[in-house]
């Protein structure tokens, strides 16, 4: 079977080598291109393999040698069939939707003239991944999210997509943190228009959803592990990959559709919005973010919070706080956090 291309990385000059081999030559030698490549005679093997996959060399057997073959054939043989399905498919997928949204007026009538004065708790993920999507699909207005830490960033992607599909406006507020995220800075990156925003906060109250202000989930803060980047000190990216379950999975998520209780959750988002920084890809580390961190740090190490807690709500790992705070101690010329936490207060820091 043919090996996915996105697994081949430097195994392309390999290709090209071997291949240019069999137009020049009409054979092929392990032993002469292993030579000529460096490589082993088992890569030797596995590019033949490929390139026999790929259509492009075939065995003369009548005599006793390779063919090279165009690649243009080789496409018609592979890849214009895929093509052909992937347009049927398409075509198909949009005839369900058109029959599917001829239908959605009725339901929606239905739901609008329902009560919904309810309160519902999710404990199951793929329930309340479900739930998300569902609701997004109604959302015309604004998706809204409050996002602490930076993680499931593709999760986000496809919120944000089909919430934009929708005509809807986005608008999400991560901790600062996400901006030292490579994979959540990309997302900004790739959504950034005038019907997206973005901001950071040192701290965020809640993992909020909200959903054209009148739907509001309130979701379990994951707390993904943290680890160095390699690249800088004091660089923070989770150290696991990208998890597909999506949010959820530290205890039961809140969904409210009572409109008193959604309205209060929202002037809540409002007022973390006004005060939280723009978040834009030209303007990835601005230096009030240092600022905004430290003051944080000090406002929790006044309450007798741990290295841990301070960490988890910053969302840094353990070691980046660390650093902070004996920097901060430093700086204040402190020796103790009791004596840091004095001279913050008679500097006006806290």
């Amino acid at each position: 079977m043919l090996e996915p291309v996105a697994a081949w990385g430097d195994f392309d000059d390999l290709l090209r080598q071997g291949y240019e081999y069999v137009v020049e030559s009409g054979r092929w030698d392990r032993e002469r291109l292993s030579e000529l490549t460096g490589a082993s005679a088992e890569q030797v093997d596995r590019a033949r393999r490929a390139l026999v996959d790929l259509r492009v060399i075939e065995r003369d057997r009548t005599h006793d040698s390779w063919r090279a073959v165009s690649p243009r054939v080789a496409m018609a043989k592979l890849v214009q069939p895929i093509e052909a399905e992937v347009r049927r498919r398409t075509a198909y997928a949009e005839g369900l939707r058109d029959r599917l949204q001829m239908l959605l007026p009725v339901h929606e009538a239905r739901r609008d003239a329902e009560v919904v004065d309810t309160v519902q708790l999710v404990t199951e993920v793929d329930e309340l991944n479900r739930l998300i999507c569902t609701e997004i699909g109604y959302c015309r207005g604004e998706l809204a999210l409050m996002w602490p830490r930076a993680h499931h960033p593709l999760l986000l992607a496809n919120w944000y997509a089909n919430a934009q599909a929708r005509g809807a406006r986005v608008r999400t507020i991560y901790q600062h943190s996400a901006r030292y995220h490579l994979p959540t800075e990309g997302l900004v990156d790739t959504v950034s228009s005038d019907r997206a925003e973005f901001r950071t906060a040192a701290e965020l109250p809640l993992l909020l959803v909200l959903i054209d202000r009148r739907v509001c989930l309130l979701l379990p803060a994951d707390e993904p592990a943290i680890a160095e980047r390699p690249d800088g000190p004091g660089v923070d990216e989770p150290a696991t990959a990208e998890r597909p379950d999506g949010p959820g999975t530290g205890g039961p998520a809140v969904v409210l559709r009572q409109p008193f209780a959604v309205a209060r959750l929202a002037a809540v988002f409002e007022q973390t919005w006004n005060q939280a920084r723009r978040f834009a890809p030209d303007d990835p580390q601005p230096a009030w973010v240092g600022a905004d961190t430290r003051r944080s740090i000090l406002q929790l190490l006044a309450t007798g919070a741990k290295d841990e807690a301070v960490a988890r709500r910053l969302g840094v790992s353990i070691r980046t706080c660390r650093r902070q705070i004996s920097e901060l101690m430093a700086t204040l010329g402190a020796t103790s956090r009791f004596q840091g936490g004095v001279e913050a207060v008679r500097r006006g820091l806290l």
